[in-house]
């Protein structure tokens, strides 16, 4: 089952003295159908989940600061624990609280997707929120107290390990590769879209009342199939390399950098360049529409056209509309020039920072050793 995991407790507030506090997740569990990398990314930027998860984390994490200053102050334990029984109280109502809000909008936005997109995973989709609870602790003595307590619960792997960043170097070398796959489909839809244009161009030559050869509608018609396969294919190596972006981006938010600024940095883009491979792959849904839609309307009027050669001179404007319409989507859909940029400016920061959080990884554990 996907899920998509919220981090509720700012690193600021995780582990203190003398407020203690594992991190909270809110988990948005996906089942029913299985997501593309694309429609994970379509949901982590749907802007109502975000807008209630934010506002929820901060009256969560004001909570926190509020009751850890309160702690500090307390005149002795027994009032202290007091404050922490209040805390956990409160804090299990706001968590309860945000996965009620946040469960009634996915539900809207599910519902929105299933009347709009027509689509097999919206039709199948299940999405559930859970909250990952963790209660407050009181630390009571000094900050050793502190150390010894979060290695006892975190364990080893709370920083990503040498060896995963070496696998992350690794795999991330095929940020370029993924690319290059796109701009190979998009070779194939250029070369076919030459022939399709070729053949369009032949009949719109012709003007009424003159006889329409039922050859040059024919192979219009046979040209519309192989350029819609062209268009899949470049929709299946758009999704092939938002597959490795999201990969890049589980790993990232499954381990922690020594730096989180440059942890930050890093995931920030690589989910711009999975935004930026959503906009590819609709654009090109959109265009197998048209295309299908094109296809269809030809088809109809070449029937037509065998009957009665001089009615193909009453479909041919609805005709010419259609294809008009995937020239434009065309020229949307398949200007990449800011997906390469993206993708140069993603490998050259994600390698960027990965390298640097490599340093800091071999320091510690030669420092540990």
């Amino acid at each position: 089952m996907a899920n998509i995991s919220y981090d509720l407790i700012l690193n600021s507030n995780l582990k203190k003295k003398p407020l203690y506090l594992e991190q909270i997740e809110a988990v948005l569990e996906i089942g029913g159908a299985k997501p593309d990398p694309l429609t994970l990314q379509q949901i982590r930027d749907e802007t109502s989940i975000n807008q209630c998860f934010k506002a929820r984390r901060k009256t969560i994490n004001d909570l926190i600061t509020d009751y850890g200053e309160q702690m500090k102050k307390a005149r002795s334990e027994k009032e202290a624990e007091g404050l922490l029984k209040d805390f956990n109280d409160e804090l299990k109502k706001e968590t309860t609280t945000l996965a009620r809000e946040l469960q009634t909008r996915v539900d809207n936005f599910a519902r929105k997707q299933k009347k709009e997109a027509n689509d097999l995973f919206w039709a199948r989709a299940k999405l559930v929120f859970k909250v990952a609870y963790s209660a407050g602790k009181l630390i009571k003595g000094g900050l050793e107290a502190v150390g010894k307590a979060a290695a006892a619960v975190s364990g080893p792997g709370i920083f990503i390990s040498v060896v995963a960043l070496k696998s992350l170097v690794s795999t991330g070398m095929d940020l370029k590769g993924a690319y290059d796959d796109i701009i190979s489909a998009m070779e194939g839809e250029r070369a076919q879209y030459a022939k399709l244009e070729a053949a369009v161009k032949k009949l719109k030559s012709l003007k009424a009342p003159k006889p329409v050869p039922q050859s040059d509608i024919d192979a219009v018609e046979g040209m519309l199939g192989p350029y819609g396969a062209r268009l899949l294919g470049v929709d299946a190596s758009a999704k092939a390399a938002a597959t490795q972006l999201d990969k890049y981006l589980t790993a990232l938010e499954k381990g922690k950098f020594r730096d989180p600024k440059a942890q930050d940095v890093a995931e920030k883009m690589v989910a711009h360049t999975i935004k930026q491979i959503i906009k590819l792959s609709k654009n090109i849904a959109d265009g197998r529409k048209l295309v299908q839609s094109a296809r269809s309307k030809i088809v109809e009027a070449s029937k037509r056209a065998k009957a009665d050669p001089t009615s193909w001179w009453d479909y041919a404007p609805n005709v010419w509309k259609l294809f008009d319409a995937v020239v434009d989507m065309r020229e949307e859909a398949m200007d990449v020039s800011g997906l390469k940029a993206t993708f140069d400016k993603c490998h050259g920061v994600f390698m960027d920072k990965i390298e640097g959080e490599m340093k800091d990884a071999f320091v510690e554990e030669k420092t540990r050793a």
